[in-house]
């Protein structure tokens, strides 16, 4: 690693050399603005001729360039103004300062004491092609001559075109120098967080480090690391430090959002924030191709934002061939801005900042992501688009070279305000995301048939799914058309499934799938397709099973701990039998009777749980519950005997439940709780006679 000031003070001095008349002076166009100084990554010896220097999408390469040229003095030539070809340097020079002002460049690169900064060159390849390209290089060559140290000339450029320049001049003499552009380490991105935000959120200076520290380790426990270097290619992202630092700009109050965002122990303001930053990145993709594009013309500037919104850059990145792609233009607008639009789209999308900079094709798309975070906002995006089935994304989720990071299922489940459709081909994405760092406690994807969340009218059936934190239900999505089958991929961890209807296959193709820690299934059947299952377990957790046949072409099941794993099956087969409660005829049918007897209360207490029940506790309107038990929704007799235990009453237009125990025993459906297990045995004994 080398740093900028390092680079700076290796580069002759050139102010000798004439600047472009075209162009402001490089020390103007920085002056003032605030740069936080980035190290690079260096292969070679900085005494080569040419540096070659590449970075990341959208990391503000003119923005480097134009300090290196400011604080070494050389002239900056910005090379999307134009068109490259033979004799391209040798006669811009001529043409812009005469013969004398070509000759000092010639004489300074035989003397190695004048440098010269060339920004740009992806914008001059597009323009002028790979043969012009090429042949610029050639003539550049020509006029360095044969002096074999000393750098003469900086080039600036994405990863793929600097691969190219450096092929070019790999037929020469020429020596190089292959530089990077690294990600900023954390005190960097503090510093850059501090310096771009306004004054009113940079004085809280105590408050935003607080704040940024919180940030910082929630994304980096959600994605499984602790280390900076395993998540520096997003919080080290000058775009994502860009949006970060104006998130709490527009608040009246600063210093209260960012106290109540380090107060919420569920992180919800956190994750409301990530997807803000995210999209925050797509929005100045907008911004800067339409102003570009625009030149000033408002209705021209509209028509690009219209054609290249986020929406469509979200399309284009799930496409797997953007050569079959069709660009959506807008009605309005002049015919002539589509001649270039189109290819102009195209270009400016080889350089988004959701993908790495390489040409390399993939059969996978989603490995083409620069961080999981990209990636799994995008998918997010498909789910709750409905579009999952249309950009076939489960296989490519499900291949082997993924590996899922739960911020997917925090980017799903963001807006708390609204309930969304989804396909049921999503469920498994979800289940691998959210099963990825499971955290004892932590949040419960449930899954649910008759989900008391959804129904409004409580005409008719339904699957929900919702995020549970803490006792807080964050937002429902609806499965539409609702499915008798449920398929899972990789895992299913805190995770619970009331499904009695349905039918779960585990596995698809998969080689093994881990089942736990806490995880409770009531459901139909499961069908495990995997050679191997492996029964995770954690303190104070168990995995438990709750079906009518366990089938399927698993060989082994693999439980460290049979405490942790109970099976409730009339029909286990091998080799889930082994581990079926098979003892005592007497004790399963006991066992069996009480696990549903506490399913009944479960989802009892599950409609009287709705967040939209107003007086608090847990309320249900009377005249809709009777409609709930004549469907068979809910157990009347369960209702009946709470209301005979005195934890049941008519409370004005509303029922009443209070019981003895805390709701989430209830949940967990925890016959360890003796209270529990008490009142759920006075219901069995009670309901036998």
């Amino acid at each position: 690693m080398i740093t900028y000031q390092q680079l700076a003070h290796a580069l002759p001095k050139g102010d000798h050399l004439p600047q472009m008349s075209k162009e402001e002076p490089a020390g103007r166009a920085v002056d003032g603005e605030f740069f936080v100084e980035p190290n690079f990554d260096l292969v070679g010896d900085l005494a080569a001729r040419v540096w070659l220097v590449s970075a990341p999408a959208a990391v503000g390469k003119t923005f480097i360039a134009q300090h290196l040229a400011r604080d070494s003095s050389s002239p900056l030539w910005d090379l999307s103004l134009f068109s490259l070809g033979s004799h391209f340097f040798s006669g811009t020079m001529t043409e812009e300062h005469g013969v004398e002002g070509y000759l000092s460049f010639v004489n300074a690169f035989k003397a190695t004491d004048g440098c010269l900064i060339l920004d740009a060159m992806d914008e001059a390849l597009v323009r002028s092609g790979a043969e012009s390209m090429e042949a610029a290089v050639d003539n550049l060559v020509t006029i360095l001559g044969s002096a074999q140290s000393g750098p003469s000339v900086v080039i600036f450029g994405r990863d793929d075109t600097i691969a190219d320049v450096a092929r070019v001049l790999g037929k020469s003499n020429v020596s190089t120098a292959r530089m990077s552009v690294r990600f900023f380490t954390e005190q960097q991105s503090r510093v850059y967080v501090h310096e771009k935000s306004e004054d009113k959120v940079a004085a809280l200076k105590a408050k935003l480090d607080e704040f940024l520290t919180k940030f910082f380790e929630r994304v980096k426990s959600e994605l499984g690391s602790y280390e900076w270097g395993d998540v520096h290619s997003f919080l080290g992202y000058a775009p994502v430090l860009e949006a970060l630092s104006t998130a709490y700009d527009k608040k009246s109050n600063p210093l209260k959002d960012l106290n109540e965002a380090l107060e919420d122990e569920t992180d919800r303001q956190v994750w409301e924030l990530l997807g803000r930053i995210v999209r925050s990145i797509l929005l100045r993709e907008t911004r800067k191709f339409s102003t570009s594009f625009g030149s000033g013309d408002d209705n021209k500037t509209r028509f690009a934002a219209l054609t290249y919104s986020p929406e469509t850059q979200l399309e284009m990145l799930m496409q797997p061939d953007l050569t079959a792609y069709v660009l959506d233009f807008p009605d309005e607008g002049d015919e002539d801005w589509l001649t270039d639009l189109d290819q102009q789209i195209r270009d400016q999308f080889r350089e988004h900042p959701f993908l790495k900079s390489s040409r390399s094709a993939s059969p996978n798309m989603l490995t083409s992501f620069s961080n999981p975070i990209f990636r799994d906002f995008v998918c997010a995006w498909a789910i709750l688009e409905r579009r999952v089935d249309e950009f076939d994304l489960l296989p490519l989720w499900g291949a082997p070279s993924i590996s899922p990071a739960p911020l997917l299922t925090r980017f799903v489940f963001a807006d708390s305000k609204r309930t969304h459709l989804i396909e049921a081909s999503a469920l498994p994405i979800l289940a691998d995301s959210h099963s990825s760092n499971f955290v004892p406690g932590k949040s419960i994807l449930l899954i649910r048939e008759d989900a008391p969340e959804l129904h409004v009218d409580d005409s008719s059936a339904v699957m929900g799914v919702s995020l549970n934190e803490g006792g807080v239900t964050s937002s429902v999505l609806e499965v539409v058309p609702p499915v008798g089958d449920l398929e899972f991929l990789r895992a299913l961890s805190s995770v619970e499934i009331e499904a009695p209807h349905a039918n779960l296959r585990l596995g698809m193709g998969q080689r093994d799938f881990l089942l736990g820690p806490d995880v409770r299934l009531n459901v139909l059947s499961v069908e495990s397709l995997v050679p191997d299952v492996r029964i995770l377990h954690s303190q104070a957790t168990t995995v438990k099973i709750h079906a009518e046949s366990v089938t399927g072409i698993t060989k082994r099941v693999i439980v460290h701990d049979l405490s942790s794993f109970v099976l409730v099956s009339d029909s286990a087969y091998h080799p889930w039998r082994q581990y079926s409660s098979e003892a005592s005829l007497v004790g399963l049918e006991a066992e069996r009777r009480m696990d549903v007897a506490g399913m009944e209360l479960r989802r009892l207490v599950a409609w009287f749980s709705r967040p939209s029940m107003l007086g608090g506790g847990l309320r249900y309107p009377a005249t809709a519950l009777e409609q709930i038990f004549n469907k068979g929704r809910a157990s009347r007799d369960m209702f009946d005997y709470l209301a005979m235990k005195k934890m049941a009453w008519l409370d004005g237009p509303e029922f009443v439940i209070k019981l003895d125990v805390p709701v989430e025993v209830v949940r967990l459906n925890d016959l360890s709780n003796e209270l529990y297990a008490e009142l759920i045995q006075g219901y069995v004994l009670a309901h036998e006679r």
